[in-house]
This record gives C-alpha cells, structure tokens and sequence, in this order.
C-alpha cells in the first residue's frame, strides 16, 4: 500500500539549523561517526545530503547521440538524504561536535559553539 504526500504548500517553513558548507557528523545510522560537508539542504522534508556519505546507487540510462555529448551508463553512487535528527554540528575550531547555542546582537543572530565559544559560520557573512 502507498502511502500519500502531504499537501505542504500552505504549511508554515520548518526550521533547519544546518547550512550549506556546514561540517557535520553523523550520529545514527549505517555512517555512524563519518563527518562531511552539506552540500543540499532540504527544508520541507527536514534532511540534507552530504558529500560522501549515505551513498545509494543510482540507475543511469546513457543519453546523447554523438560520442562526445554521451553521458555514462550504468550505475553511479550518489549521496542520499540524511534527516538533520541523525546530524551533529562540527565546531570549526575545536572540531568537536555541538549543538549550537545562538546569541542575539543588535545586528545579527549567531552561532555560537558551546564547547569553545566560537561563533561558527560562513567567513565574511553575517547570519
């Protein structure tokens, strides 16, 4: 029996505190104790994709009609989603994980590390 999507159009955004370009660890699950980069965040279904990790295989039809535009046959691994449940934050700086705590100025809302106090995020950008 198949199980119906739900209509998620009208639903308010669900709140995902991982980025692209976070460093992350894996705490459940067949990569348990990989760490990797994001590289898709998915808000809707609450999971990302990192690179390198929970690969599935992928079937590839070859598509093209000359040589040089054919893409590949066969069957390629790619990173699956991962939901942000199973995921832990890297701390740059001391490269443990944390669960960030956020701390609030008159311009921005940082990340903050718990361990070491270090505001984590993109170099040069205000979150």
């Amino acid at each position: 029996m198949r199980r119906e999507r739900e209509d998620t159009r009208n639903q308010p955004r669900k709140r995902v505190r991982l980025n692209v370009g976070d460093t992350v660890e894996v705490i459940s699950g067949k990569d348990r104790g990989e760490r990797g980069q994001i590289t898709e965040v998915l808000r809707d279904e609450q999971r990302v994709r990192v690179a390198g990790l929970a690969l599935v295989t992928q079937h590839q039809k070859q598509r093209g009609r000359t040589r040089a535009m054919q893409q590949q046959a066969g069957r390629i691994k790619v990173p699956g989603k991962i939901h942000i449940s199973n995921l832990m934050l890297v701390c740059p700086g001391c490269a443990k994980r944390t669960r960030p705590r956020f701390v609030v100025t008159e311009t921005a809302k940082r990340r903050v590390c718990r361990n070491c106090g270090q505001t984590i995020g993109r170099s040069g950008v205000e979150e």
